[in-house]
């Protein structure tokens, strides 16, 4: 399906630099031989088990529908029912223990799902919605986040980089801050950014000390509508300042040079939500739903 209006985790090409060939599939509903509603879904094993889940660098998956022109709201509601009846039908034919899937914000109902026994929880990103006045996203910082974004020129500067494995460095060192294993591998990352450079749709940016030392790395994706930070962190030993904060201010002056909006996809743990909601974005949800088939599953996945 060639459609540039999608979102870019929607877009064909995306979908096969995240997922791998055959690892995914779409679930469609045609009309007329025209595609009214779909849904991808990527599948991965883990010992016996097969469950459908968020491939990496992916927010959101889900279902997307075409509403007809000029329709009104209760044949919308009804549209929506019936076209996410209809995914549904599909995806229960398939062979999976587990479904686990972010939906895109735009996404207002999941009913149909809920009939069916499917579970959700409301998660939540930022989005600076409206970047045509700079001053004014500047002046709805937070204050600290400012003074530190001030402080934090003074020490760094910044460039749109090529360099994978300065962007893989930065992931393991923000990692093993946590305690925590990198859940992707550097050619799973340069698998996308390949993918991302071919489509025009992406960039790297590094910052950098005063003695030239990678400090920060910033990772965008973009859409005809979006810019998504996607990857990015700091290295614990060369945090000087905030250089991941003032890589981000880049990022949204950058972004507001394109005519889009900038998400920062969000997070859940209390520290990261935090520092997201000190840009003074709009605090959007969007749903996590997920079913498990099976029980012995459900308990390996905590």
């Amino acid at each position: 399906m060639l459609d540039p209006n999608l979102p870019i985790f929607l877009q064909d090409w995306y979908l096969e630099a995240v997922c791998g060939q055959g690892n995914y599939k779409k679930l469609e509903i045609k009309k007329n031989n025209s595609v009214i509603a779909w849904m991808p879904i990527f599948f991965k094993k883990r010992g016996p088990f097969r469950y459908i889940t968020q491939p990496n660098f992916s927010q959101f998956h889900g279902p997307t529908l075409y509403f007809p022109k000029d329709q009104k709201v209760v044949k919308k509601n009804s549209f929506i029912d019936k076209n996410q009846d209809l995914i549904l039908d599909l995806l229960e034919k398939e062979k999976f223990h587990s479904y686990n899937q972010n939906w895109n914000p735009d996404v207002s109902s999941w009913y149909s799902f809920y009939k069916r026994g499917y579970n959700m929880l409301v998660r939540y990103t930022y989005i600076l919605r409206d970047l045509s006045n700079l001053d004014a996203v500047w002046a709805g910082f937070d204050n600290r986040l400012r003074t530190d974004i001030r402080k934090s020129e003074k020490n760094f500067t910044y460039e749109v980089s090529d360099s994978v494995d300065n962007l893989y460095s930065i992931e393991e060192k923000t990692f093993k801050r946590q305690n925590l294993s990198v859940p992707f591998s550097k050619s799973d990352v340069k698998t996308l950014f390949n993918a991302v450079k071919e489509n025009n749709s992406g960039e790297l940016l590094i910052a950098k000390s005063e003695t030239g030392v990678i400090s920060a790395c910033v990772y965008l994706v973009w859409d005809k509508k979006t810019c998504y930070y996607i990857l990015g962190g700091a290295d614990p030993e060369n945090r000087v300042g905030s250089p991941q904060a003032f890589l981000l201010w880049e990022a949204i002056k950058r972004t507001a040079d394109r005519g889009l909006e900038f998400d920062f996809e969000g997070s859940m743990v209390p520290g990261i939500e935090k520092f997201f909601r000190s840009f003074g974005g709009e605090r959007v949800p969007y749903y996590q739903v997920w079913k498990h088939r099976s029980k012995i599953f459900g308990l390996l996945k905590g």
